[in-house]
């Protein structure tokens, strides 16, 4: 028989400490075992705040000011809130007027002179108001006056034979006067019962009169009308009484641009007062 060959002997690393310890910190870098030592000392101290902490910093920077501008939007709001204006008014009260003499045409040879819009002294004002500001709003206005004349009048009627002599018998005359304006009106509003007022209006007036006698001799009516460019002037104060009405006073300086076109060109001057009920 022959000799068995000899077989080279195994090691194991298993059973060996000092190459247990090689296989753990070769095979796992020594960079890792600092970081992970680091770590574990640093963040008991600090925690992991240094990037996450800055982001929760801009966050309530941001938060802050958000709440700045939309908080002072709403705070002025509210003050205004507190404090409101009436979108819409409506103002109805008495009027008159003091006008000079006016003529009227009521056919040929036929005229009317030295007239005018107030005998009498009635008339009415009526106007809406649309308030786009606090203190600023405009007005549709509409007033209308009514003047009645009366008293003997020498006539000539017409006769079989000329000249035809003249008669005297009694008459009236009716001249009304209209006026359809519109425009700014400013207002100062405040805290207190008293709100002045000033307004500029501009439209168109327009001019009737009636002429009429009755009598044995003769019985003649007769009408002139005319339309022409309007404006008036003015203002006056508001004392509230209620808390959705006032009681409103006006004074206005008017021109309007009527007459016949038989006459010479006229104007109507008038200074007029209203006073009435406002609500708001």
């Amino acid at each position: 028989m022959g000799r068995p060959t000899p077989q080279p002997a195994k090691t194991t690393l298993s059973g060996d400490p000092g190459l247990e310890w090689a296989r753990r910190h070769v095979c796992r870098p020594a960079a890792s075992n600092k970081l992970e030592t680091y770590l574990a000392v640093v963040r008991p101290m600090y925690g992991t705040r240094t990037v996450e902490g800055e982001n929760e910093k801009m966050q309530r920077l941001i938060t802050s000011v958000l709440l700045v501008f939309v908080c002072a939007p709403l705070s002025a709001a509210q003050k205004a809130g507190n404090d409101p204006f009436p979108r819409i008014e409506v103002f109805g009260g008495y009027s008159a007027i003091e006008t000079n003499d006016h003529n009227f045409h009521f056919g040929p040879n036929f005229n009317a002179t030295n007239t005018d819009f107030d005998e009498g002294g009635r008339g009415f004002e009526a106007a809406f108001t649309f308030n786009l500001k606090r203190y600023f709003g405009v007005v549709g206005d509409f007033s209308a006056h009514f003047s009645h004349d009366q008293g003997p009048v020498t006539l000539t009627p017409p006769c079989a034979q000329p000249p035809c002599p003249p008669v005297t018998q009694n008459a009236e005359l009716n001249p009304r006067l209209f006026n359809f304006l519109a425009g700014p009106e400013m207002k100062g509003r405040n805290r207190t019962r008293l709100t002045p007022f000033a307004h500029a209006l501009f439209g168109a007036a327009h001019t009737t009169a009636t002429f009429k006698t009755v009598g044995p001799a003769l019985t003649l009516s007769r009408t002139d009308a005319d339309t022409g460019f309007a404006m008036t002037y003015g203002g006056g104060l508001e004392f509230r009484i209620l808390r959705r009405a006032s009681f409103r006073a006006s004074f206005d300086y008017s021109k309007a641009f009527v007459g016949s076109n038989a006459l010479p060109p006229q104007r109507v001057n008038s200074v007029g007062y209203s006073a009435g009920i406002i609500f708001h």
